[in-house]
């Protein structure tokens, strides 16, 4: 309780924020202390939670005959005799601390946004760890596009990235990261365009010696074809062209689901709703058990899905991180100038709408600037989730309950599967109000 009172004097005598904006993260940390006052009561919290979302079995067994003790991540199984970790095998594997985790998701649902820096401060945990925990809740949001969301080129967020990351370019500021990557793509296309055209090229034989009778038949007959065949070549080489241009953004992409049964791409997109059961499977899709026991044997002998604790099922998240940047990183663009961005699919250049999607964006990053000051472009498409979380719900039932988002993305936590090697893509979706 001390502690929880510290606290909120650091936050009344933080300095360098708006007193509106004190006042707001203020009122939210009591409302959070008062429904966790304690890392105890945070564990008791999360029992709750787990047995509303029907998720609460042992991980062995899968049974429900536990006991619970309060206060406690271990429960007992009646079944098997055994205590297991009610984290274990769930989005908050292998965690020591909840209620930074529950704090983190309870700041978000209020729209009470602050740093990673001064939500460290506020619950004295490392700056790196609160950085953690908001991108990985943030990913299990992100993890969930909405098609009818607009898609915008990360080239208008650009003077918002000013932290560097892995991917940034040495001894560079942090923005030229999008140019590089802008221009990597460009060469990628040009280097494949290249390539196919040369493909349709006849490999030339070179002469080492004077040529006889014979080569000068050959070649005589060369000379007489030239003509026609320059003109094969000339149309070879426009359909090819031409082909690049209809596959336009899908030629850069592999999809998986391509190579897979009906059956298995029908329950594969399922599954990337969220981890599933087979008898949730089957009520949805109608297949055939026995069929439906088939496709998922084969999805997991694919390294597609993994089966997870209570006999639920959801995507690999490397293969769901790379199927959702398929679906978002199309067009093969880049910007000409600094001026803009040549986005095929870019809703802010092509849009009928784009001065009220600009006016959005340029609001979005006053906010970034205030609150957040800036993040590295590797992470700017989990940063744009934010805005999601500004528009206002008229319908409560419409609002975003993290905890379930999160109990949905399976195993990660401190392994941060929905982080790992994640990279904006050039086309990212922001949230319209």
């Amino acid at each position: 309780m001390e502690s929880n009172l510290y606290s909120l004097f650091k936050v009344l005598d933080h300095k360098n924020v708006s007193e509106e904006r004190r006042k707001l993260i203020a009122c939210t940390w009591v409302k959070f202390c008062e429904h966790c006052p304690s890392e105890m009561s945070s564990w008791s919290i999360f029992l709750e939670n787990l047995e509303e979302a029907e998720q609460l079995r042992c991980l062995r067994c899968s049974g429900t005959q536990l006991i619970k003790n309060s206060g406690s991540r271990y429960v007992y199984c009646k079944s098997c005799k055994t205590d297991s970790s009610v984290t274990a095998g769930t989005f908050w594997h292998g965690i020591k601390k909840l209620r930074p985790w529950l704090a983190a998701i309870f700041f978000l649902q209020e729209k009470a946004f602050l740093s990673a820096a001064w939500f460290a401060e506020l619950l004295n945990i490392k700056a790196s760890t609160a950085q953690h925990i908001f991108r990985s809740i943030l990913a299990a949001e992100h993890s969930v596009i909405e098609k009818n969301e607009c898609l915008v080129s990360s080239w208008h967020f650009m003077k918002l990235f000013n932290k560097r990351s892995y991917a940034s370019v040495s001894f560079q500021h942090a923005s030229k990261e999008e140019e590089a990557m802008q221009n990597r793509k460009r060469e990628d296309f040009e280097k494949n365009e290249a390539e196919s055209s040369s493909s349709a090229k006849p490999v030339e034989h070179p002469y080492t010696s004077s040529p006889s009778s014979e080569d000068c038949n050959y070649k005589s007959e060369l000379t007489r074809d030239s003509e026609s065949k320059a003109q094969r070549l000339d149309a070879t080489e426009e359909l090819s062209y031409q082909s690049l241009e209809e596959k336009d953004s899908n030629y850069f992409q592999v999809n998986p689901l391509n190579e897979l049964s009906e059956e298995a791409q029908k329950v594969f997109c399922e599954l990337l709703n969220g981890s599933q059961t087979i008898d949730k499977l089957f009520e949805k899709l109608g297949i055939e058990l026995s069929l439906l026991n088939a496709v998922i044997t084969d999805l997991e002998m694919e390294g597609l899905i993994q089966e997870q604790s209570g006999g639920r099922f959801r995507v690999i998240p490397d293969v769901e991180r790379l199927q959702r940047n398929s679906e978002i990183s199309n067009g093969s663009y880049w910007h000409l100038s600094g001026n803009g961005c040549a986005g095929a699919d870019c809703a802010v250049c092509n849009d009928q709408g784009a001065d009220e999607i600009g006016i959005q964006i340029a609001d979005f990053c006053r906010f970034i600037g205030e609150v957040y000051q800036g993040f590295s472009r590797r992470f700017s498409g989990l940063y744009l989730v934010l805005q999601k979380f500004r528009i206002d719900w008229n319908d409560k039932s419409e609002r975003i309950d993290l905890f379930h988002r999160c109990l949905q993305m399976g195993r990660s936590g401190t392994l941060a599967d929905c982080t790992n090697g994640y990279v904006t893509p050039l086309l990212t979706p922001f949230y319209l109000r």
